[in-house]
């Protein structure tokens, strides 16, 4: 596992109701289709520590474009506080994230979480943290980051972000499975072979990829 920097910003607020809330929290996790055949599907989660008032969930991802051809770019990400979501695709749920990517190499920016009371925290990740989340896509297919755990530091401390290095796992491959049944993602993960070896990256990064040239 790999320590790393964060920095945090806190920020309260109070979660409104909505009516679509019911429908919405029984909702699956579910990718999106891709909007063009450029697209991969980045698969990321994040996770907090537990506090005083339970465990807070992280609800919004955002990264940022960083190769030269990407500086004008926006950043890609997903979030469960989007317009219309009773009807579209879960793509955030119980810290797992789908997002849909275009090539270029991408640093994790922002994070956010909701806990007690609807309090939200968002955390802009920066220094060693920005770099080693750094992730270069390449060609379409499906990429997994692994599991984050956000560490919260104290006065004195900073926060950490501690990376299991669990990319592809048993595990995340059925929830992965789950979440792209009935989508054209579907096939590329079961022509996919048995054992995904990942791709070293620089600083030591471990990033795994199930890209369309594998399934050849």
């Amino acid at each position: 596992m790999r320590k790393l920097f964060v920095m945090a910003m806190l920020c309260s607020s109070t979660g409104c109701f909505r009516i679509s809330d019911p429908v919405f929290a029984f909702k699956p996790l579910q990718a999106e289709e891709p909007p063009g055949a450029e697209y991969s599907l980045l698969f990321v989660t994040v996770l907090s520590s537990p506090g005083l008032f339970g465990t807070p969930e992280f609800y919004s991802l955002w990264f940022v474009r960083v190769d030269p051809h990407g500086k004008e770019a926006e950043g890609v990400g997903a979030s469960s506080h989007r317009w219309y979501r009773a009807f579209r695709p879960r793509v955030v749920k119980d810290g797992h994230f789908m997002i849909l990517v275009p090539p270029g190499v991408y640093e994790l920016d922002t994070m956010a979480e909701q806990g007690f009371l609807g309090a939200e925290q968002v955390w802009r990740v920066g220094g060693e943290a920005r770099i080693a989340s750094r992730i270069h896509i390449t060609r379409p297919g499906i990429y997994d980051l692994g599991t984050l755990k956000v560490v919260s530091g104290s006065w004195t401390t900073p926060s950490t972000i501690v990376a299991d290095d669990d990319a592809f796992s048993p595990e995340r491959l059925e929830i992965l499975g789950q979440a792209v049944r009935g989508t054209s993602w579907e096939k590329l993960l079961e022509r996919a072979p048995d054992h995904v070896p990942a791709k070293k990256k620089k600083r030591g990064r471990q990033v795994a990829a199930l890209s369309a040239g594998a399934a050849q």
